[in-house]
Parts: C-alpha cells; structure tokens; sequence
C-alpha cells in the first residue's frame, strides 16, 4: 500500500510519532514521512492511506498544519483513506488551567478529522498523543503505541 504521512512539529514530537509510524508501517508498505512545507509538493492522489499529525494548539492543529489541510481541494481527498493524529501535553501537572484547556478545547486529532471530513475524506481514526510540558519529552510507552495504532489502520 502507498502510504503517506503528513506532519507539523514544533518542538519535534510530532516529527518523532510520525518517523515512528513511518519506520513501523514502511516493513510492509510503501512509505513517505513529510512535513507539510514537503507535502506541498506531493499529488495526494497518489497514495491509498495519508496519516496527517500535528501538535495541539489549543484544541486546533498547530498554523501550518491547519493551512495545509483547508487549501486542499475537496476533489483531491474525496473518497480518501486518512487517519488524524496530534501530540498534546498531558493534563497531569498542567494546573487549573491547563486542565481546563484540555478538557474544554481537547487536542488536535479531533479537529483535524473534521477539517479532513469536510474535505470528502474518509476519516478512519482519530488519535491523540501525549507529551509531558509543553516541549516534551514524549510520555514512556507513546511511541509504540503510535505504531500499534497507525499499523492496525492499514
């Protein structure tokens, strides 16, 4: 299968989720892992499944990922395979108001699917991943979890 995974990152969390997605899907599929600013030069036709990841900014994908995904032609993902995924500081430690973020706004994924969605796409998950802090590191055990999740997409 063509697969193509599409990322924002701002302080590379997103970037190491999608590199390990790409390595785990890549045993079995043909892979490419690229940046949104790569991606636009890429025929989205072109591939059967397209992951796209972003970090949360306030429950939205982060500026450039969101340009990304509302230029795209609606003709261009009519039909398509895509799955969303996000990185997203966990809520433990994040304070009053951190937590109330979280738990008004969400991460992401969630919106992202939706932008997808409006687009004709056919959104086949939804996934959130979690970073300690605003910059990370990436929690213990997300990683593998990224893989197990993107592998039993496709």
């Amino acid at each position: 299968m063509k697969i193509l995974i599409i990322y924002d990152s701002l302080h590379g969390n997103t970037r190491t989720i999608a590199s390990a997605m790409g390595d785990a899907l890549s045993k079995t599929n043909e892979v490419k892992v690229l940046t949104v600013t790569q991606a636009n030069n890429v025929n989205l036709q072109d591939f059967e499944f397209i992951f796209f990841g972003s970090p949360t900014n306030g429950g939205q994908p982060a500026a450039p990922a969101k340009n990304f995904l509302e230029n795209i032609r609606e003709e261009t993902l009519k039909g398509k395979k895509t799955a969303a995924f996000a990185t997203g500081t966990t809520p433990d430690g994040e304070g009053f108001i951190g937590k109330t973020a979280i738990k008004i706004f969400g991460y992401a994924a969630k919106r992202t699917g939706e932008i997808l969605k409006s687009k004709g796409a056919t959104v086949m998950s939804t996934e959130n991943f979690l970073v300690k802090g605003y910059v990370g590191p990436i929690v213990a055990g997300e990683i593998e979890r990224a893989q197990k999740w993107a592998m039993s997409l496709v």
